[in-house]
C-alpha cells in the first residue's frame, strides 16, 4: 500500500471516529439537559411557573464553556512526533503495539501474516516438535522430541525466521537459556511471547515519548489515549484536556445543585415521597456517578500536572525501562510545584498558535538521582527527611 493512500485512509478514520466521538457526546450532553430541565420545582422555575433566567443564563455559560473546552481538545495534536508506524515495526520499543487496533479492512492484515507463522513456529518448538512441514508437502515426524541436534535446528530456525532473539527474552531483564525460551508463553493469550519485557526509549524521540496503539503514532510525554474524545492526550494538548474536565466537573457539580433544589417533601400532599421526588432522585444518582467519574479524573490529572507525572508512567512504572527501580511516588521528572505547572500549562500546543511560535517537545533526558531524604520538603512532599506518606 502506498503511502499516499495509507494518509487518505488514516485521515478518513480519523474523522470518521472524531465525528462518531462527537455525536456522542452531543446527545450525552442532550439526555442530561433533558433530565435536569424536566425535572420539577428546581431553582430554574420560579413559583408563578416562568423561567429564572438568571439561573438558567449561568446554566447555559457553563454549558458553552464546556463544549468549547470538549472541541478544543478532541481530534487535536497530542504532541505527534512520528507518522503512522505498524505494530510489527514498534514492537522493539513498545509493550502495546503488539495490542494495536485492526483498523477496519485496510490494514486487518497488516503485520499478522508473520505474527501467526513466527505464533505457529512457537507453539510447535515448546511442544518438541524436530521439524516443520517442508515446502513440497511432507511433513516430519511429530514424535520426535528436541534433542541436542535439535536444540541446534530450533536455534538456527529462530534466527532465519526473525521470529525472536535469545537474547531479548528476558524476564525483569534478566537473560534466560534455552529451558525457559518459552517460559512466558501462552496461547491464550495473543502475542504475549513477541512482547518486549519492557518498554523502551526510541532512538529518535525523547524519553517519556510513547507509542499510541490506537493511532499507532509516537506521542510526547504520553498520557492516555482518551475513548471519550477519542484522542491522545499528551505533552501538547494535556493542559486543554484538564481543563475539559475541570469544565466538565463545574457543570455536574451545577447540575447536582439544581436537581436537589428540586426535592420535596409531602407534607400537604396526598403523594408519596417516591412520587413526588422520584424523577428528581434518579436524575441526582446518575450525576454522582458521573461526578465520581469525572471529578476524580480532575483530581488526578490536577495532582499529576503538579508533580509532572503521566498517567502511563503512574500506572506502568515496573514496565518502562528508564525509570526501573523508581517507586509509584518518586516523582523522578519532578522540579518543583512551579516549574511543573509551568511546564504543563505553558507547553500546551493552543498557547504556541496563539502566541505563533513553534512548538517542540521537551527534550526530556534520564531521571536523576532520587533523594527520599531530602530536607527541602516542599519540592518532595510525598517522601523526604521529615515524613513518608506512600
Amino acid at each position: 500500500m502506498s503511502k499516499t493512500k495509507k494518509r487518505m485512509l488514516a485521515f478518513a478514520r480519523k474523522n470518521r471516529r472524531h465525528w462518531r466521538a462527537r455525536v456522542g457526546y452531543l446527545i450525552a450532553n442532550g439526555v442530561m439537559l433533558a433530565l435536569v430541565y424536566t425535572t420539577q420545582n428546581t431553582s430554574l422555575w420560579r413559583q408563578d411557573g416562568t423561567v429564572n433566567g438568571e439561573h438558567l443564563a449561568t446554566q447555559i455559560l457553563f454549558i458553552l464553556f464546556s463544549w468549547v473546552a470538549y472541541f478544543l481538545v478532541q481530534g487535536s495534536d497530542p504532541g505527534y512526533l512520528s507518522e503512522e508506524v505498524s505494530p510489527d515495526e514498534a514492537v522493539e520499543y513498545s509493550t502495546d503495539a503488539m495490542r494495536g487496533d485492526a483498523w477496519d479492512n485496510d490494514f486487518v492484515n497488516e503485520g499478522r501474516e508473520d505474527i501467526k507463522e513466527a505464533k505457529t513456529k512457537f507453539k510447535k518448538f515448546k511442544d518438541g516438535d524436530e521439524d516443520e512441514p517442508s515446502a513440497d508437502g511432507n511433513a516430519a515426524s511429530s514424535s520426535n522430541k528436541i534433542d541436542k541436534k535439535g536444540q541446534g535446528d530450533v536455534e538456527q530456525a529462530l534466527s532465519s525466521t526473525d521470529a525472536v532473539d535469545q537474547e531479548d527474552v528476558t524476564i525483569d531483564g534478566v537473560s534466560e537459556g534455552q529451558d525457559s525460551l518459552f517460559a512466558d508463553y501462552d496461547e491464550d493469550n495473543e502475542f504475549v511471547s513477541l512482547m518486549p519485557p519492557v518498554d523502551t526509549k526510541h532512538p529518535e524521540y525523547p524519553y517519556r515519548a510513547i507509542y499510541c496503539r490506537q493511532v499507532r503514532r509516537w506521542v510526547a510525554t504520553f498520557d492516555h489515549y482518551c475513548g471519550v474524545i477519542e484522542t491522545p492526550v499528551g505533552e501538547k494538548n494535556h493542559a486543554r484536556f484538564w481543563f475539559f474536565l475541570q469544565m466538565q466537573t463545574i457543570c455536574i457539580c451545577w447540575a447536582i445543585g439544581i436537581v436537589h433544589s428540586g426535592f420535596r417533601y409531602p407534607y400537604l400532599s396526598s403523594q408519596s415521597w417516591w412520587g413526588l421526588n422520584g424523577h428528581a432522585f434518579i436524575t441526582v444518582i446518575l450525576l454522582y456517578i458521573l461526578l465520581l467519574f469525572v471529578g476524580g479524573l480532575y483530581v488526578f490529572h490536577s495532582w499529576l500536572a503538579c508533580t509532572c507525572m503521566t498517567t502511563y508512567e503512574f500506572m506502568r512504572s515496573d514496565r518502562i525501562d528508564y525509570l526501573r527501580g523508581t517507586r509509584d511516588f518518586d516523582l523522578p521528572y519532578s522540579r518543583g510545584l512551579g516549574n511543573n505547572l509551568k511546564f504543563f500549562f505553558f507547553k500546551d500546543g493552543l498557547l504556541h498558535i496563539i502566541f505563533n511560535h513553534k512548538w517542540k517537545p521537551q527534550n526530556w533526558k534520564l531521571p536523576g538521582k532520587i533523594v527520599r531524604d531530602s530536607e527541602e520538603w516542599w519540592d518532595n512532599l510525598w517522601e523526604n527527611k521529615y515524613w513518608s506518606c506512600c
